[in-house]
């Protein structure tokens, strides 16, 4: 049978002593001890979790969002206009940056003065901070979704007893995570935004702010399951025996062992009454052989003086008609 719940050895003696634990269970607990029995020792780790301040970040998102940067070498054909502003800087990044480039959008030559006016304009000490503050934002909210995604946890990793709870509570921290990283998707959105628009400032994001994980609950049911773990060899008799007096109990139900039972008891006590009314027959016999063996007895305790007697009233009758006499137990006066 598998899984195996008895010793190899096994016998109608050991069902004998154990019918008295049959019990019957709900499918769904037997189900429940053959994972137990089933489980092989497993290892989960408790999660270190420094506290988050999103808070924080949404505020220094703001702040990049709401600051803006001041030219002060204007180019007029940008009219201070955005759109021009970053096309311009696209020209710059797709363009080499050398006289008698030819530009793929007019298809005329750009001078190398455009190249000195536009890379003067782009790395403006203003341009160059905002530029890195926006980078730098990017980069630490970045960061933090990495490291919410690599998280992982595994309804796997707990032991049969404890995968409802366990399941329960990943789905709270799986759906906890969705909402952090759908507000870091949202920071490094705006992030993105205002790198095309460093010359004027960008609405403030208006959005909800997470609270932090909570991993207490999910810290408490891997000690719980680290514990379950040091005694699993314990578990796993006890699953043994639960799952063998179930089955002793079905056993005894197919057989309709109450049944049997009850016939059995009658058969012994018809037994019983019969064999007690033969004991008394018995008894009797022997009465009645003592009598016969003691009148048998006094039979025999009678024949030796009756013989005498016999042989002594024959004797007188043949006395002076024969010349011998009759002796001991009837012997012919002839055998000599």
């Amino acid at each position: 049978m598998s899984p195996q719940i008895s010793k190899t050895t096994y016998n109608k003696s050991d069902f004998k002593k154990e019918i008295s634990h049959a019990a019957a269970l709900q499918e769904i607990d037997v189900t429940q001890l053959k994972k137990t029995l089933e489980t092989e020792e497993l290892f989960v780790n408790t999660v270190e979790w420094k506290h988050v301040n999103y808070s924080a970040y949404l505020k220094s998102t703001n702040e990049i969002l709401k600051s803006k940067v001041e030219e002060k070498n204007r180019i007029k054909r940008l009219q201070n206009n955005q759109q021009r502003i970053n096309f311009a800087e696209e020209g710059m990044r797709i363009h080499k940056h050398q006289s008698g480039e030819i530009c793929a959008f007019c298809g005329n030559a750009i001078s190398e003065e455009t190249f000195q006016e536009l890379e003067s304009y782009f790395s403006a000490d203003e341009v160059a901070v905002l530029k890195n503050r926006i980078v730098e934002g990017k980069k630490k909210v970045s960061q933090l979704s990495s490291l919410i995604i690599s998280m992982k946890w595994t309804q796997a990793a707990f032991y049969p007893e404890y995968q409802e709870t366990a399941g329960n509570i990943l789905d709270d921290l799986v759906a906890h995570k969705k909402i952090i990283l759908s507000f870091c998707d949202a920071l490094e959105d705006a992030l993105e935004s205002k790198e095309k628009n460093l010359f004027s400032e960008l609405d403030e994001l208006d959005i909800e702010v997470p609270e932090d994980f909570d991993f207490s609950s999910y810290n408490s049911l891997v000690k719980n399951n680290k514990e379950y773990g040091a005694s699993l060899a314990t578990k796993k008799r006890e699953a043994q025996e639960k799952l063998r007096y179930n089955m002793i109990y079905k056993l005894l139900g197919q057989f309709k062992y109450d049944v049997k039972c009850v016939q059995m008891n009658d058969v012994r006590k018809t037994f019983k009454n019969v064999k007690e009314e033969f004991d008394k027959k018995v008894g009797q016999q022997a009465d009645l052989e003592a009598d016969i063996q003691n009148l048998n007895d006094q039979i025999d305790a009678l024949k030796p003086k009756a013989e005498v007697q016999a042989i002594k009233n024959i004797n007188k009758r043949l006395q002076g008609v024969v010349p011998w006499q009759l002796t001991g137990l009837m012997e012919h006066p002839y055998e000599k």
